[in-house]
């Protein structure tokens, strides 16, 4: 009997009796979990946690006793809380058991830091992001404190509920600010958070007059503009008007005017449009707009100045050390702007380096600007667009599919991924290359660029260059995107190399120095078949039709898209067919866009795409300034004197780039030259072995001519050509090396000739 059961235990498999049950501990306390098993023989038994075994350490301690088992963890943290799996087996069997371990208490601080935001002159919005543990159970508040620069002591301001974010009001206008943030449940008080950016309102003070009253801002009559400010100095000039620094003539404030050149009714439109929508938009990341004037021919918007020219320009300067953590702060600026924008319904269509601006020159402070292309989104009204600029354009604005909110965060993706490497992650040879790669979504992450930026980095980067639009983050989920909150990181410190992107921005500008000057050509031939029209209607006369239009239809990489390789396409002046309604979209020409493709058209959720066009094949038609289909042709008076004052007006812009880039023409010299020295040096061994070469080659002509008297003389002689070809390969090498030589030297001289 004895022996039976023996032999009967002896073949009992592995089994759990009573499993280890679920805990619940105050953090920093000690979870203890036991578990009752049995089997024969002995089984094995192992504690897991996540797939990774325990095993015994300064706070995991792990016994067995007979036909048991105990964990016990001390000194509890966030990080023990989860399943925690106890199994057993042996060669007849196996058992398992989990429980689950909550560990509670006070919350973990609010994650990264707090970010303060001027709202008004006494005003500031403060916002911050949960704790990574939130002690085991509900967040009941948070505590905001601040401290100034008058009283350094932190004192709780505000407790807010069910919210991340809060506005003070009554702050001093001469103080500085800081602020931090504590989260609290049922069990206590978190650890402060990290402190926020300081809030200086004394600097502050002046930007804030434009939005801390808002107004809406009225057109007014252009008689007024003289009788209130005082215009400047000439910041910039565009395509479509100049820009000045004005005084007003009651406060002394400084601001910028913009002169838009108003020809035909559809041009006023455009700017009461712009005006519109900066109506909308009263954010201190956001251009604001102070007051806008009509006249016969130009309309002026007045809107606060800025004096630390474009983000990127700032960066590479040689005072600017660029770290990722610099990165983070521009982006969530960047980010705070795109959300204010997109909460009112508004999509600008045209975020890029050249449209983010410094408040000053040594302020990390931005501000999106140009909303030209800006449009009121309205879900019930699908909205399909064909203009952008080519290297930031999202794939549903090429593929001509209805746009939305997430095609500005495809833009903010493509600038996050230049700011950080300096490339441009979808630039091809051409825009058809450029538009098939965005399309197609298709891109990398450079190894060289990007060897020292964050992992979290390209995530974010990866979670907005989505082809679905869809899928992309808001601009609010960017807010609380773990790269966002990790600026505190140490290895955010690491300076960054701007070699590649100061290559970026010299492109640029060499892009648009190549489509004004084909634009100055344009004119010129424009010009010249405008004298021969005068000239030839001088005797005859005119009936009264609209003017011809200068149409171009250019290849998919032409400077419709601002690629300064392809040829300049002549213009063509004839009279263009007026096509029926049935064949014309409802357009909206935006003449406001950097790149020459800028149709628009509305268009419901039902409509018809077999019309679509990709952005890289369609034919763009530029009306003449001063035509319009709805409205009389001018004299050919008018005309001409408007075609001079452009041609004038581009000139003065062509000598000013030209200006600009006199330092880069010097910098090519220099290379230039020192590819020269280069050349030569490398050539000088190749000289010497020459010299040995015809010394060996001509003592075998010699041989070969002594035996070449009787025998296969046809072989011979061919044998002696050959040689003496050889022979004189050498010396033909080295005066091409000369001619080579001599040859880059005139060029070297040319280039300072022109520089």
């Amino acid at each position: 009997m004895s022996m039976g059961s023996n032999a009967k235990d002896d073949s009992e498999r592995a089994q759990i009796l009573l499993g280890p049950a679920d805990v619940r501990i105050f953090r920093g306390g000690s979870a203890i979990l036991t578990a009752k098993y049995c089997g024969q023989p002995k089984p094995k038994v192992r504690w897991t946690k996540g797939g990774r075994q325990l095993t015994d350490d300064n706070r995991i301690r792990i016994t067995k006793g007979k036909g048991s088992t105990t964990l016990r963890i001390d000194s509890v943290s966030s990080d023990d809380s989860g399943k925690y799996v106890v199994s057993v087996e042996n060669v007849h069997g196996s058992d398992r058991h989990f429980a689950s371990l909550a560990v509670e208490g006070p919350p973990e601080p609010p994650s990264g830091r707090p970010t303060a935001t001027v709202l008004s002159a006494d005003s500031a919005a403060i916002e911050w992001s949960s704790p990574a543990f939130d002690g085991g159970c509900k967040i009941t508040e948070y505590a905001i404190e601040m401290k100034s620069s008058s009283d350094p002591d932190w004192k709780v301001v505000a407790i807010v509920c069910d919210s991340l974010s809060h506005v003070l009001k009554n702050l001093q206008q001469d103080e500085k600010y800081k602020f931090r943030i504590m989260a609290e449940n049922k069990h206590g008080r978190s650890e402060p958070s990290s402190e926020s950016n300081e809030l200086n309102l004394k600097e502050l003070r002046k930007e804030c007059s434009l939005f801390a009253h808002p107004k809406t801002v009225t057109v007014e009559d252009g008689e007024l503009f003289k009788a209130k400010f005082e215009v400047l100095e000439e910041l910039g000039k565009g395509r479509f008007g100049i820009v000045h620094k004005v005084a007003d003539l009651d406060t002394g404030e400084k601001l910028a005017a913009k002169f838009i050149r108003c020809i035909t009714v559809k041009d006023r439109e455009k700017v009461k449009d712009e005006i519109a929508i900066m109506n909308c938009l009263r954010h201190p990341k956001l251009l604001q707009l102070a007051a806008a004037f009509e006249s016969p021919r130009e309309m002026v918007m007045v809107m606060e100045y800025i004096s630390g020219g474009e983000l990127f320009e700032r960066v590479v300067a040689d005072d600017f050390q660029l770290t990722e953590r610099d990165c983070i702060l521009f982006m969530r600026q960047i980010c705070e702007g795109v959300r204010y924008m997109h909460e009112n319904s508004v999509v600008h269509l045209d975020l890029k380096p050249e449209n983010i601006m410094c408040q000053t020159r040594t302020s990390h402070e931005i501000k999106l600007i140009d909303f030209g292309l800006a449009q009121k989104i309205d879900p019930e009204n699908p909205v399909r667009v064909l203009f952008g600029t080519p290297e930031f354009v999202p794939p549903e604005v090429i593929n001509y599919e209805p746009i939305g909110f997430e095609s500005d965060m495809w833009s903010v993706g493509v600038i996050c991924y230049v700011l950080l490497s300096g490339l441009s992650p979808f630039m091809g040879e051409n825009d058809a290359e450029t538009f098939a790669n965005i399309t197609r979504a298709s891109y990398d992450f450079d190894e060289e660029a990007f060897r020292v930026i964050s992992q979290d980095a390209k995530d974010f980067i990866s979670s907005l260059l989505v082809k679905r639009k869809e899928k992309r983050l808001t601009a609010s989920e960017c807010l609380r995107n773990k790269w966002m909150l990790s600026e505190h990181d140490e290895t955010m410190g690491v300076i960054l190399s701007t070699d590649k992107l100061k290559k970026f921005i010299i492109r640029r500008k060499w892009q648009k120095t190549g489509n004004a000057i084909r634009a100055l050509g344009r004119l010129a031939t424009l010009s010249a078949a405008t004298r021969r029209s005068t000239e030839s209607n001088s005797n005859q006369s005119v009936p009264k039709t609209p003017a011809g239009v200068l149409e171009e239809e250019p290849t998919h990489n032409s400077d419709a898209c601002g690629n300064t390789s392809s040829p300049i396409a002549k213009p063509v002046c004839q009279k263009i067919a007026c096509k029926p309604d049935s064949e014309i979209r409802s357009r909206l020409f935006s003449e406001r866009s950097d790149s020459g493709i800028s149709d628009c058209s509305s268009s419901s959720a039902g409509h018809s795409l077999a019309s679509a066009i990709p952005l890289f094949a369609k034919k763009y038609s530029i009306d003449e300034a001063g035509e319009s289909r709805n409205e009389p042709a001018q004299p050919i008076g008018n005309r001409v004197e408007l075609i001079r004052e452009k041609f004038a007006n581009l000139s003065k812009n062509i000598d000013e780039m030209d200006k600009k880039l006199e330092t880069v023409g010097r910098k090519l010299v220099d290379i230039g030259a020192g590819k020269l020295v280069q050349t030569i040096n490398r050539k000088k061994p190749e000289g010497l072995k020459s010299e040995q070469r015809t010394q060996t080659l001509a003592r075998r002509f010699e041989t070969a001519k002594a035996k070449d008297t009787g025998g296969s003389g046809s072989s011979a002689s061919a044998k002696k050509e050959t040689i003496a070809g050889d022979l004189d390969a050498p010396a033909k090498e080295n005066a091409n090396i000369r001619n080579g030589s001599l040859n880059f030297q005139k060029a070297v001289a040319f280039w300072k000739s022109i520089t």
